[in-house]
């Protein structure tokens, strides 16, 4: 558990955990616990309280907060309310404020309240030398119910009220760290809306297609996000990751004899082979073609660093059958431009009528400009949001944001085709007249954003402050020039501003690979390495330049 919070961090790249959510209510996960008290007498004797405490913690109890502290009035009478009425309550008081007492919150992982009980013994000192000589009670207790030693809640309510007597903080715990595909870091939404493989992604038509076929993963494909080298390395332990829960859903079945079991689809599934010769079923299960995240960290310090790049720093939307397809950038663009012209031509026709598919086919759909979204206007949209313990969002709130988000930039980009002004839009898609209480909640079906305008027209960018930068003096800035200076002059304003060319023949000229580096520098992304980028390609060979030997 400890190695797979420490890698699945490093891959979703988390940010440090929130204990507290917007309204300080805290996202820590309750333990249960109980409280103890060691009494007077007892507490006296220091050297017994540490064989005690020794013992408590051997017993596998955690001792959450631990306190001496000499009672008062007030909290004995409600710390033993219901022995008030008894003749010899009057006793328990002057015996509890006859010295210190220790305090103890307990935890423990098998209920708290049980296990005190069970190791204080009964309550009468007498009896419990008899039934449990080995409780605290028998041990150290007296003579009588009064100065049996030790105290310990009976039930849970009883033990939030001896917690409340005392101000005692209630236990909590870090939640354990599990993958949920519903759980959305915004670290992943930024790495699908700006993949380092797109130099200028479309961000709000992605954001969209996320909204629309999310939630995203950080699913793998063994066929194409893998090198050669690591692909065999990712199908055998997909493969195992099969097997393995083939065995799980055999335990679960009570089935124990698995070595007749024909394992020969599963391993098709896992190569992509077919296994043996038989008839194709329509009904058949999709071949498993994805690593999933816990997956991924078994073989992650096996992977190359081109593959940890790309599982560190790639998430995926999974479509086709199964879900075992990974979208590349090239469909998601298409589905983006296709949805961009449904939603407008919808919208036209509502204004325009049976007009609108003719004005569809003149006018040239391109987003405007001003309605590009960049990572500030991202975390302003979910700002509203509240995450989990791990800053991780709820991706069905996500997605009712990012709808409504998309509703606003789609009446926009409408105003700007039509020239009319959004307000006067026969649109039904307006607010709705419902409770702003349910509006504002993203978890209510009625949620609607109250803005009629995209982030990115409401949200000013700081006005730039342009500072001159004062450079050295050379040959550019003189105002008059010999024709000699002139040619260098010419030479340098040219090496500013352009790229040199030069014959194929010339491959390993240094000023080609000084102008390629400077120009083409990146990472080679998710589709390959300099096919990304190279503008010119010729059979069976991809690059004309060789990079220098270190």
């Amino acid at each position: 558990q400890r190695r797979t919070k420490q890698v699945a961090k490093m891959m979703t790249a988390t940010m440090d955990p929130s204990p507290l959510d917007s309204k300080g209510i805290s996202k820590m996960e309750p333990v249960p616990y109980t409280v103890g008290i060691i009494k007077p007498d007892t507490t006296a004797k220091a050297e017994e309280v540490e064989k005690i405490i020794q013992k408590i913690e051997e017993a596998g109890f955690q001792i959450y907060d631990q306190e001496k502290r000499t009672l008062k009035k007030e909290d004995i009478i409600n710390l033993f309310a219901k022995y008030e009425h008894q003749d010899f309550f009057d006793e328990i008081k002057d015996y509890m404020l006859s010295g210190p007492c220790i305090i103890l919150l307990l935890v423990h992982d098998d209920d708290p309240i049980r296990q005190w009980k069970e190791m204080i013994g009964p309550s009468d000192p007498e009896e419990a030398r008899k039934s449990a000589p080995e409780s605290f009670r028998a041990v150290y207790g007296g003579s009588n119910r009064i100065n049996n030693e030790f105290h310990g809640s009976d039930n849970p309510q009883s033990a939030n009220r001896d917690r409340n007597i005392f101000d005692l903080p209630i236990p909590e715990k870090e939640p354990d760290f599990q993958f949920e595909k519903n759980k959305i870091t915004m670290e992943m939404l930024f790495k699908f809306l700006f993949p380092p493989n797109l130099e200028h992604p479309h961000v709000t038509g992605r954001l969209d297609v996320f909204a629309l076929y999310g939630p995203i993963v950080r699913y793998q494909s063994v066929d194409t996000s893998f090198c050669r080298a690591c692909i065999k390395i990712a199908k055998e332990e997909l493969q195992n990751s099969i097997q393995r829960q083939l065995a799980e859903e055999k335990a679960k079945m009570g089935i124990t004899n698995v070595s007749g079991i024909n394992t020969s689809s599963v391993n098709a599934s896992a190569t992509g082979g077919t296994g043996t010769k038989r008839a194709k079923s329509k009904f058949e299960p999709a071949p498993i073609r994805l690593l999933k995240e816990e997956e991924i960290i078994n073989i992650y310090h096996e992977l190359c660093e081109e593959c940890q790049f790309r599982c560190d720093n790639f998430t995926h939307l999974t479509c086709g059958r199964g879900g075992q397809h990974i979208m590349t950038d090239l469909e998601i663009a298409n589905l983006v431009d296709e949805m961009n012209y449904q939603d407008i031509l919808r919208l036209l026709t509502i204004e325009k009528g049976s007009s609108a598919k003719t004005m569809m086919d003149k006018i040239k759909l391109t987003e405007p400009k001003e309605m590009a979204y960049d990572q500030e206007h991202i975390l302003a949209l979910f700002a509203q949001l509240e995450t989990d313990y791990y800053n991780r969002y709820n991706f069905d709130e996500m997605q009712k944001v990012a709808m409504e988000d998309r509703r606003i930039r789609m009446n926009y980009w409408l105003s700007k085709i039509t020239g009319k002004p959004i307000e006067k839009f026969k649109n039904p898609n307006m607010l709705n007249s419902c409770d702003p209480e349910e509006r504002n909640d993203p978890k209510s079906v009625h949620f609607t954003l109250s803005r009629i305008l995209p982030l990115s027209v409401l949200v000013k960018k700081e006005d730039i402050t342009y500072r001159s930068i004062d450079r050295p003096k050379s040959i550019v800035d003189k105002k008059k020039l010999t024709e000699n200076e002139e040619k260098i002059v010419l030479h340098k304003l040219l090496s500013r501003e352009t790229h040199q060319l030069v014959p194929l023949d010339d491959v390993n000229n240094p000023n080609l690979i000084q102008s390629v580096r400077l120009l083409r520098n990146y990472h080679p992304g998710r589709h390959g390495s300099w096919n990304n980028y190279c503008c010119i390609k010729s059979q069976n060979q991809g690059t004309y330049v060789k990079k220098p030997k270190k």
